[in-house]
């Protein structure tokens, strides 16, 4: 009997889809399947080279851990495939709790490399899970991201009308952390330059471009009166956000305001960032090492114009499978604001824009810094 192969498995089988990772990756293959019925271990265990195998189920996935030789494999398949269509369920946040439900299992089972999970790991398993969602389903990949991406917007929309009707609601998962973040924002922005009309924003590192895209498909009420007289959105890898632009808005064919999205590698200056009066800088700064964070800021700050809104986690260590190298608190935080040439930290003058938040402390996570006259 021919030995097991974890490298080849979706050479053996058609039913295997391999998911492309970094060399160093903690688990060295992921694959989604449309049913774990798909992996059929040789019967006789003699016949083949020693391996080990261990089944985990969880609210979402079925998967199996394969260990060979000095090989890994995790095997990914849905639960069910009714979710798709759920905005509620199947958006971006499902990506962090398939994943935390899978290390809790690999804790749980002595299992080291699922429990630790680096964030090439992490990343494998969000697009294992949604890959064996559009197996369930018969559609291609980029089908199933397209109606997440979708998912996850009007998720965001929902909340925002939430948070804005007098409802506020713990941030338990990813988009509701965000949907705070956003709100308490745009309350900033609208609180600070008072009665003004006409504010040109810009995002940096925007990733799938949420907050612009929020901004440009809300009305004024629910923007509370403000107008973007422009919003630009960068990132370091654009065609992520653009894709993500074009699958959102093909749901708002209505609201397809023009969004200018361009390049921008944020360890490098760019006076592109002068143009706009507000910048905005979320979760972003702990992707950095230390001191290289630290030269980010600064270099944000030196093309401020007028106000740069920064938001960053706290952790007392930063988590690898989300990509985090640094970690911030409060008093850290205030102590690089302190550094800045010509800066006005407002964050408490203006720290009742959080008021409504279901954290009373959530304020302390952003920095609301204005240039002095």
């Amino acid at each position: 009997m021919e030995a097991l192969s974890l490298s080849t498995l979706h050479e053996t089988n058609a039913r295997f889809r391999i998911i492309a990772g970094a060399n160093d990756r903690l688990i060295d293959f992921v694959y989604a399947v449309d049913s774990l019925d798909a992996f059929n271990l040789p019967a006789d265990e003699k016949d083949v080279r020693e391996y080990r195998t261990k089944a985990i189920t969880t609210e979402f996935v079925k998967a199996l851990y394969v260990e060979c030789e000095d090989k890994t494999a995790l095997i990914i398949a849905a639960q069910d495939s009714d979710i798709m269509h759920n905005y509620d369920v199947f958006n971006q946040s499902i990506a962090v709790v398939v994943n935390n439900q899978i290390r809790d299992e690999g804790e749980k089972n002595g299992i080291r490399l699922l429990a630790e999970c680096d964030h090439e790991t992490f990343c494998s398993i969000c697009v294992a899970h949604t890959w064996a969602i559009a197996l369930l389903n018969s559609i291609e990949l980029e089908d199933a991201f397209a109606i997440q991406a979708q998912n996850s917007f009007k998720h965001l929309l929902s909340n925002h009308k939430t948070i804005v009707g007098g409802k506020p609601f713990p941030a338990s998962k990813h988009l509701e952390y965000f949907s705070w973040i956003y709100y308490v924002e745009l309350r900033a922005i609208r609180e600070i330059f008072e009665k003004t009309n006409e504010v040109k924003m810009h995002d940096v590192a925007t990733n799938s471009a949420h907050f612009p895209l929020l901004i440009n498909c809300l009305d004024e009420e629910q923007l509370f009166n403000l107008q973007f007289t422009e919003i630009i959105c960068s990132d370091i890898h654009p065609e992520y956000g653009q894709q993500s632009i074009d699958n959102i808005l093909s749901c708002f064919p209505e609201k397809g305001k023009q969004l200018d999205l361009v390049k921008l590698d944020l360890t490098q200056d760019n006076k592109l960032l002068e143009q706009a009066d507000v910048i905005i800088a979320n979760d972003i700064l702990e992707h950095f090492y230390e001191d290289e964070s630290f030269d980010v800021l600064c270099k944000l700050w030196e093309r401020t114009k007028d106000l740069l809104l920064i938001h960053v986690p706290f952790e007392e260590v930063p988590t690898r499978a989300y990509g985090h190298l640094t970690s911030f608190n409060k008093e850290k935080l205030n102590q690089w604001a302190r550094k800045l040439q010509g800066c006005e930290n407002i964050t408490e003058k203006y720290a009742y824009v959080a008021r409504e938040s279901y954290d009373p402390c959530f304020i302390d996570n952003f920095l609301f810094l204005k240039k002095s006259r």
